[in-house]
């Protein structure tokens, strides 16, 4: 099922309550390997069953997807605990954007948990891929278990910019720039035009680790802010023979 039209205006989504709402991300998630969503008030990642090295589950939203000629930003509160993870094992939440006439260019925006050679280390990443080859990666280091993350497009400059606020909505956001990426030349090019769109999704992901609902790694309060085109010619009036 594809996503509205390219639109621009505002969206939201706090996961209260339990059930699914269809309307907003469709009738099923895409996931690979043990990687699920649990809608209770926040929308839970977990691993049910036997993890896998690569578990992955992807919510898409629906209503629209979000036009290359207009401004927007999209964003979503992350909580990701200071977990014990098991060795060579990963757990990634966050936001994942995608030119919607070729998936193989993919962006994710993500808070990370990984252990790695007995040493665990805690980060945000700003990724991005073109014709499913990763041509940038970018990390910041921080120790924050509740965030958020966000993608801030610039229609003018034709740049994403990859966003983070280290204490989520605490004391009102305030976003630091982890990476920002022209698409429309070199390397980051991704073949887009005032036409096109991209599609956005909430993220879980994870490799060699079981993970509960009550591990509390959730996403919440997915926001669109739509900056639509303003007004700057008014229709003139005319008086118009009967």
């Amino acid at each position: 099922q594809k996503p509205g039209s390219a639109l621009s205006s505002a969206g939201s989504e706090n996961f209260s309550g339990t059930t699914r709402d269809s309307t907003k991300w469709g009738p099923s998630d895409l996931i690979y390997g043990a990687g699920r969503f649990s809608r209770n008030g926040q929308l839970y990642y977990y691993t049910p069953g036997s993890s896998t090295a690569d578990d992955y589950a992807l919510r898409q939203w629906h209503p629209q997807s979000l036009p290359y000629n207009e401004d927007w930003a999209v964003q979503s509160d992350v909580n990701l605990p200071s977990l014990t993870m098991s060795p060579d094992s990963s757990i990634s939440i966050g936001l994942l954007l995608m030119n919607q006439a070729d998936p193989d260019d993919n962006a994710g925006v993500v808070l990370n948990r990984v252990e790695s050679a007995g040493s665990t280390s805690h980060y945000f990443s700003a990724e991005l891929d073109v014709n499913d080859d990763t041509i940038i990666e970018q990390t910041a280091n921080n120790s924050t278990t509740s965030a958020a993350v966000r993608y801030r497009w610039d229609s003018a400059t034709e740049t994403l910019h990859f966003e983070y606020d280290a204490n989520g909505a605490t004391g009102g956001y305030s976003w630091t720039i982890l990476r920002s990426v022209v698409l429309n030349t070199g390397s980051t090019n991704w073949g887009m035009n005032s036409s096109s769109a991209f599609i956005v999704s909430v993220l879980g992901l994870s490799s060699n680790i079981t993970i509960s609902t009550g591990n509390s790694v959730w996403l919440d309060d997915f926001t669109i802010t739509g900056f639509p085109p303003v007004i700057t010619t008014h229709p003139v009036s005319q008086t118009v023979a009967k």
